[in-house]
């Protein structure tokens, strides 16, 4: 599989296809681009909209491991204020992993350290809806 299409081998059929399309193909075969993905979602987080979320809900979670420094890319989208699209985004994350097959069990405790950290995080910011 090609990520991307030369001028020389394209056909109409990969002509209508999107790029949500091409990277899952890619992350389906090469996980491990999911981090890549991650990582210049967050370097570019200014100038990221809720497209994001669209590129992030195609992307084939269940076959990827995340590193440590993945879980501290997610850890710093969880401290963006619930609702954001970055929020939204580890959320998804996090939920679309394989925790029967895929993860061990070093990465299973990243993300369980995760969610506890985020969830004492945001107990203890002052309410927003309290203004």
């Amino acid at each position: 599989r090609s990520g991307h299409v030369e001028p020389t081998t394209r056909g109409l059929e990969s002509m209508g296809r999107t790029v949500n399309e091409n990277l899952f193909e890619i992350c389906s075969d090469y996980p491990s681009c999911i981090s890549q993905i991650l990582l210049l979602i967050s370097h570019f987080e200014s100038s990221i909209g809720p497209g994001a979320k669209s590129v992030i809900k195609r992307l084939p979670f269940a076959l990827w491991e995340p590193s440590s420094r993945d879980v501290h890319v997610l850890l710093k989208w969880l401290r963006s204020p619930p609702g954001s699209v970055l929020n939204e985004a580890a959320q998804f994350v996090i939920l679309s992993l394989n925790y029967d097959s895929t993860l061990s069990l070093k990465s299973q405790r990243y993300i369980a350290h995760l969610i506890f950290f985020i969830y004492n995080y945001h107990l203890d910011q002052p309410s927003r809806s309290l203004k």
